[in-house]
């Protein structure tokens, strides 16, 4: 695995927040990995080069690239669909509309909520498979106890719950529940 990237950048977050986070983001010449300077103040540095290792595994996975592929193939559906729309008399006409314009956009922005309400579950477990990806990723870099110390301490300082209703988890969480990724760290469960 080779990376360049443009920088390791520190985003002065904490003027806003406590909260702690890193992130990759970017692609091509472009590629950056950003700490919050409140992760950087609250962690310690084994902890920080699990982080930094866990964000390397979305590169070597490609997660970035995937969630813009992904981004791109449903805005040209939602494209075409509005193309559709426009263009054809029968989506006014199942809703006993009359063919104008704004009366289909409405229409479509009626409809666009409950058809992401639906993608919102699959979209979010693609999710939750790249972030075990990266912690596995992580795990095999500088083991399991810095990634668990810093999911963790993580958890604790951004005030996030370690028992979420799992089936709100499921549908709504980007990130698997903490517990989860600790136990797949520790080899207990499947992702």
């Amino acid at each position: 695995m080779r990376l360049r990237v443009q920088g390791l950048y520190v985003m002065d977050a904490s003027k806003r927040s406590a909260h702690g986070n890193a992130y990759f983001t970017g692609f091509g010449k472009a590629k950056r990995i950003v700490f919050f300077d409140t992760l950087l103040e609250k962690h310690t540095l084994d902890e920080i080069e699990s982080i930094l290792a866990h964000e390397l595994g979305h590169f070597k996975f490609g997660h970035v690239r995937q969630m813009i592929l992904q981004a791109a193939i449903i805005a040209f559906i939602g494209f075409a669909a509005l193309y559709w729309a426009f263009g054809s008399e029968t989506f006014a006409g199942w809703f006993g509309l009359p063919h104008d314009p704004g009366v289909v956009l409405i229409a479509l922005l009626f409809a666009k909520e409950p058809v992401s309400h639906l993608l919102h579950p699959l979209l979010a477990a693609r999710s939750r498979k790249n972030e075990f990806e990266a912690d596995d990723f992580a795990r095999r870099i500088v083991g399991k106890e810095p990634m668990i110390s810093a999911l963790t301490r993580l958890t604790r300082d951004n005030l996030a719950t370690l028992t979420p209703d799992p089936l709100y988890a499921k549908f709504y969480f980007s990130h698997p529940p903490v517990p989860m990724r600790v136990a797949q760290l520790r080899g207990a469960v499947e992702a």
